[in-house]
């Protein structure tokens, strides 16, 4: 009788492990573009890692060297995104996938992060980010993205979301240094600096009256004009530049996150380009 509970909570326990390796969820970082070392790899999974788990909204990171070509850039992230990630019924997390064939990047949002990583943000990831990409300096693209996520969702769960009505930079990090207190305190201490300064000059003017007029300061003959004539200097000219089409990913902001439905039917935000 012992024996067989023994096999059975051992059968049992078998059983557990292999459903854990199965179901085994996929590191949210994959680097089949081999770009970044062993040591970065360590790292950037530990930031990631702890991040997804404390907004339970997975932050994740892909590189490949190509997409088979059956896929755009932005459709192979999706659908990686899709088979692989986001935590709920609604796959809250997003994903940057830099595809090095093409040198084109794209991060896609799903869930919450679209809620929380608005039009504006992506496009704040984008300046902070792919520089960095195309100077060869994967890991602190990757940190720098990891950072805003983490600063974005933190934001959006405590009631304020990041948008285009914020100040050109992004979280709680990078303050505007012209806050009413900054200038309040830069005016009062002007005021005292320019008070002892024309103190200190009157001072020195105690033989100084006022004039009723100007003549009074006029030199008798020292000023005679012999002859006058108008010269022409130089002549202004105003051009007004053409009109042009905007770009691609244009920078004009309505506020919150567009959306799209992937192949699947699911609802994705997201920015990309090339790098």
């Amino acid at each position: 009788m012992i024996k067989r509970i023994v096999l059975i909570c051992t059968a049992v326990i078998i059983a557990s492990v292999m459903c854990l390796t199965v179901f085994a969820k996929t590191p949210r970082v994959v680097d089949n573009a081999g770009l970044l070392t062993s040591s970065e790899l360590r790292e950037l999974q530990s930031l990631l890692d702890e991040i997804s788990e404390r907004h339970l909204v997975d932050v994740a990171v892909l590189t490949e060297n190509g997409t088979g070509g059956f896929m755009s850039t932005r459709e192979y992230a999706e659908y990686f995104f899709e088979q692989n990630y986001g935590y709920g019924d609604e796959l809250d997390g997003v994903i940057f996938f830099v595809n090095m064939s093409e040198r084109e990047w794209h991060i896609a949002t799903s869930g919450y992060a679209i809620t929380a990583i608005t039009d504006y943000g992506l496009a704040e990831i984008e300046d902070e980010t792919v520089g960095y990409l195309s100077a060869g300096q994967y890991y602190r693209a990757f940190e720098k993205y990891a950072d805003m996520c983490d600063e974005f969702i933190t934001s959006a769960k405590s009631g304020h979301i990041y948008d285009v009505y914020d100040e050109p930079s992004y979280g709680v990090r990078r303050r505007s240094i012209f806050s009413m207190s900054n200038v309040i305190i830069s005016l009062v201490f002007g005021c005292i600096v320019s008070l002892i300064t024309v103190s200190s000059m009157k001072s020195q003017l105690k033989t100084v009256r006022m004039q009723p007029n100007a003549s009074a300061y006029e030199r008798k003959n020292s000023f005679n004009v012999t002859n006058s004539r108008d010269i022409y200097l130089y002549r202004r000219v105003s051009k007004t530049p053409r009109p042009q089409d905007p770009p691609p990913q244009s920078r004009s902001f309505s506020g919150g996150s567009t959306t799209h439905m992937s192949s699947s039917g699911h609802s994705f935000g997201g920015r990309g380009g090339k790098f």
